[in-house]
């Protein structure tokens, strides 16, 4: 089967992605849009950050293509993992540095995207744990926040790889916010009372 943006999904379904050739095919075809999502993940970086988009879309391939047993519903599915993918790549660079003590790498992420205060800023490390904090209380709105920080990806995109009408995953993104921000105040307060 040719492998087009109008047929993704069957082809997806249909192939072996274990096979090199396939998923290469597939990366090329969706190229554009996952170095879309390594520009948004970088933008949140400090801009002095020097990985670029492209280097982020070649760990991401290199990722995906180590899997060993790589599973993909459809086209969003694929941007998902990819964006995934991309986290746990910037995360882990971030997690060397600090082992390092490397001085070179500051990644502070603004959230004011996600919580609409402008005053608020916290390293990726901190954003990363906080995703893992909420994993542990909601699966889904862990999820959800990922897509929608990370892949920044719409209501409507989100609903669709979600399998979720628009309403139920807004609902659900407004919920993810408030843990977080409930998460944020906890970690704040555990801070101060131990100085």
């Amino acid at each position: 089967m040719q492998i087009n943006l109008d047929n993704v999904t069957q082809f997806i379904n249909q192939a072996n992605l274990e096979d090199q050739k396939v998923l290469n095919d597939l990366f090329d075809l969706l190229y554009d849009k996952v170095k879309q999502l390594a520009s948004i993940q970088l933008n949140k970086l400090n801009p002095n950050e020097s990985i670029s988009a492209t280097q982020l879309v070649h760990e991401c391939y290199l990722k995906l293509n180590n899997s060993k047993s790589l599973s993909i519903k459809n086209r969003n599915h694929f941007y998902s993992l990819s964006a995934r993918c991309m986290r746990f790549y910037l995360v882990d660079l971030v997690r060397q540095a600090h082992n390092q003590k490397n001085e070179g790498i500051h990644t502070e992420l603004k959230v004011t995207q996600l919580i609409q205060q402008d005053d608020l800023d916290f390293k990726l490390l901190e954003l990363d744990r906080l995703l893992e904090q909420l994993e542990q209380i909601d699966e889904e709105l862990a999820s959800i926040t990922e897509l929608k920080f990370f892949g920044g990806f719409t209501f409507d995109e989100i609903a669709d790889i979600k399998g979720q009408p628009k309403s139920t995953v807004f609902k659900r993104w407004t919920m993810a916010k408030s843990y977080l921000i409930n998460l944020i105040e906890e970690g704040q307060n555990q801070t101060d009372d131990n100085p």
